[in-house]
C-alpha cells in the first residue's frame, strides 16, 4: 500500500509544484518561510515579546552586521582606521541587540498611569 506522500506525490499537480520547488530553491525558501510564519503565528499569544525578539534581531542585522559586512568588503584595500570603525559598528549593534533582549520592559504601566 502507498503511504499519503507517496499518493500525493504521484498527482499530475503535486508533481509539477514539487519540481518547480526543487528546481528553484528561492521558491523553497519562500514557502519555508511561509510555513514558519504560520507555524509561529498559531503558538504566539504574545505579540510583545515577539516585537522585542524582531526588533533586536533587525538592530543587530540592518544596522550592523549588513552595513559592517558591506563596508569591509567593498572597499578597496581600507585603512586601519576604516576597518576599526566597521568592526566596531558590528559589535555595538550586536551589544545593543543583546541589551534589546535582556531589557524588554516597555514601562506600558507607567506610562498610562502617568
Amino acid at each position: 500500500s502507498a503511504s499519503s506522500t507517496e499518493v500525493i506525490k504521484s498527482l499530475p499537480l503535486a508533481q509539477s509544484l514539487w519540481k518547480q520547488l526543487l528546481e528553484r530553491p528561492e521558491q523553497l525558501a519562500t514557502v519555508a518561510i511561509v510555513i514558519c510564519s504560520g507555524a509561529t503565528a498559531l503558538l504566539t499569544s504574545d505579540l510583545g515579546k515577539l516585537n522585542v525578539v524582531s526588533g533586536a534581531s533587525q538592530v543587530a542585522v540592518f544596522v550592523g552586521l549588513a552595513p559592517g559586512l558591506i563596508g569591509l568588503d567593498l572597499m578597496e584595500g581600507p585603512s586601519w582606521l576604516w576597518r576599526s570603525l566597521m568592526f566596531l559598528l558590528i559589535a555595538v549593534a550586536i551589544c545593543v541587540s543583546i541589551l534589546g533582549l535582556t531589557f524588554t520592559d516597555n514601562f506600558s504601566d507607567e506610562m498610562q498611569a502617568g
